[in-house]
């Protein structure tokens, strides 16, 4: 390290300024002048200037900067200390009444937790970011400059604009990465993005020499969706290789660069950033309104086909459930327990025949929806797998490609056939023979605990504990197993997402059916125990459901609550309360990427 770099360490930063007091001019006995005069650039640098802007700036006593005081140029991206410091100033003092403000001048940091999250936080919309890419705090600047040169390189057409930021909340750097409308429109055309031509006609490949055929080409900043231009970016991202990187001996040349430098532990995390107004609208037109139609095509066009897809079965299946349940509900509320024992038989016999018939009508009639919504989305016409490109985690040896004559990545198949026989298979059928050695020793346990119950003349309730071990050792095999499926497919090193999902999808469902169904089977055809397969099967069920919405719902909310307080914390608790004005809504805002980059971190 430069000793420029360690005396900028010692300097006096906005922060400073702040927690003391706007009027104590900025000066350091102790540096020299020379010292001084940096900072003062520094803060020239930063904008600094008189709290007159209500729109874009962030009060602190009587300093005003700008909401992006934090962007750096190339003549200032090394100062650090400086950035680092002046972006935590991005907030506003909160407009409280004098009993708030003076428990928050006895305790600062606990004051904050005393306000609602909507009002003690809110993020601020990033005017020219649509991907974030952030580095580790161990990454030194001659590397991050190497990965922005490479970024921004026009020699394979593809050039990104990248915005360098320091984050103060998590101690790094990171890129805000947009595109020209130019490169997106290549890109587009390389990945063959279907879009709507004028004049109806549906949906067409799009490309550059055509583009005027297309509908709202004029419209620059609309013409291509969030989603569209976060995953025409991701594309351009993939097609950098490592290259010019001597002092980097543990990057590959001609590998991909963000894998490469994501297994190294150069870079992060690389994630698109949300647009608050699409989602706030799905939040009121989709979550909040339960009883209205889904809005499909715009979930299509904010979070892809894949999610879109998902949701529209979930609601073809629930809708479909009805029919069924109101057969069986009419069935057992009407005669089901008026009717004998070899009449009830009959009738359970009906009902499963016509529990068939409706599952077959409903995968036929599931099959047209899916097939209208693959045609409404332009997902029904797949490309050869040797045109599609290349999973960003994809590893091989370039070589060029017999078929589109273009470089590429090649891996061969006998070494994944190798791996997945001699690898895979032996660990996958461990982790099967764990499973069953598990099952049946938990089952022992059961019969041993319910004769010491019955024994010691227990609560027969207690005999439930061991049912719900079962429940929870299965919870917890499941979430193992996943760990090691998908090193096993990592390994396995397929070129193609679609192929990388179905060998995932193949070995999760294989180690899961014999996970959840080993023991109901044992019980079922081994010990053909029918009153305790009933109970067996019945904890089952309610256990797993509690443990699905615990890990699904309840808490992903309580960490999102750690995690905001530990950003407020991190934010905004050093600083206290200031009688000078505030905004009128009494808000502190923080950008939107630093907030989403923040909520990775922790």
């Amino acid at each position: 390290m430069s000793n420029a770099i360690k005396t900028q360490k010692k300097t006096i930063g906005l922060h400073d300024i702040c927690k003391k007091n706007s009027k104590i001019p900025i000066t350091n006995p102790g540096h020299k002048s020379s010292k001084i005069d940096n900072q003062m650039k520094s803060l020239e640098l930063l904008s600094i200037k008189p709290e007159t802007d209500p729109d874009n700036s962030l009060t602190c006593s009587n300093i005003s900067v700008p909401s992006n005081a934090t962007e750096l140029t190339e003549t200032s991206f090394l100062d650090k200390s400086n950035s680092a410091e002046s972006s935590s100033l991005i907030l506003d003092t909160f407009s409280q009444s004098s009993a708030s403000k003076l428990i928050r001048r006895k305790i600062p940091r606990a004051g904050h937790l005393m306000t609602p999250r909507h009002l003690w936080i809110q993020s601020i919309p990033p005017k020219a970011c649509d991907v974030v890419l952030t580095f580790t705090k161990t990454t030194d600047y001659k590397t991050i400059e190497w990965v922005k040169s490479l970024i921004v390189d026009e020699s394979n057409g593809f050039s990104l604009s990248v915005n360098v930021q320091y984050h103060s909340s998590t101690d790094s750097y990171c890129f805000y990465l947009t595109a020209s409308f130019h490169v997106l429109m290549k890109a587009a055309q390389d990945v063959h993005l279907p879009k709507k031509i004028i004049g109806g006609g549906g949906l067409r490949e799009f490309i550059l020499s055509e583009m005027n055929i297309f509908e709202g080409i004029e419209d620059h900043s609309n013409f291509f969706t969030m989603q569209e231009r976060q995953t025409l970016i991701l594309y351009v991202l993939n097609t950098l290789r490592v290259q010019n990187c001597d002092w980097l001996t543990e990057l590959v040349e001609s590998q991909p660069l963000i894998s490469e430098c994501m297994s190294n532990g150069i870079i992060e995390h690389l994630f698109p950033v949300h647009e608050n107004k699409t989602l706030k609208w799905l939040r009121i037109i989709w979550v909040k309104s339960f009883f209205s139609l889904q809005p499909l095509d715009k979930v299509c066009d904010y979070f892809g086909v894949k999610v879109a897809m998902y949701f529209a079965w979930i609601g073809h299946y629930t809708g479909s459930l009805i029919y069924p349940a109101i057969a069986y509900s009419t069935f057992w509320f009407g005669f089901g327990r008026q009717l004998d024992q070899w009449t009830e038989g009959v009738w359970f016999v009906v009902l499963a025949f016509m529990n068939v018939l409706w599952l077959t009508v409903y995968l036929e009639t599931w099959k047209r929806y899916c097939a209208e919504l693959a045609y409404r989305w332009a997902t029904l016409d797949q490309r050869h797998q040797f045109l599609l490109q290349p999973r960003l985690e994809f590893k091989g040896h370039p070589r060029i490609s017999p078929i589109t004559g273009k470089a590429e990545l090649w891996y061969p198949n006998w070494k994944r056939r190798l791996f997945s026989y001699f690898v895979s298979a032996p660990i996958i059928g461990l982790c099967l023979a764990v499973v069953f050695v598990l099952t049946i020793l938990q089952i022992k346990l059961q019969d041993w605990w319910d004769s010491y119950i019955e024994t010691n003349e227990y609560p027969t309730y207690l005999s439930y504990i061991s049912k719900i071990m079962l429940a929870l050792i299965i919870a917890v095999l499941d979430d193992i197993y996943n760990i090691i499926a998908v090193w096993l497919n990592d390994c396995e090193n397929y070129r193609l997402d679609t192929e990388y999902e179905n060998q995932l999808i193949i070995k999760v469902t294989l180690f899961q059916f014999v996970n959840s169904f080993l023991s109901l089977f044992y019980i079922a055809f081994y010990l053909q125990d029918q009153e305790r397969l009933r109970t067996q099967l019945a904890v089952l069920l309610i256990t797993r459901q509690l443990i699905r919405n615990i890990k699904e719902s309840a808490l992903p909310y309580v960490l999102e609550q750690i995690r905001f307080a530990k950003i407020s914390f991190d934010l905004f608790g050093a600083l206290t309360p200031s009688d000078g004005p505030a905004k009128p809504n009494g808000e502190r805002v923080v950008s939107q990427p630093e907030l989403e980059c923040s909520m990775f971190k922790l």
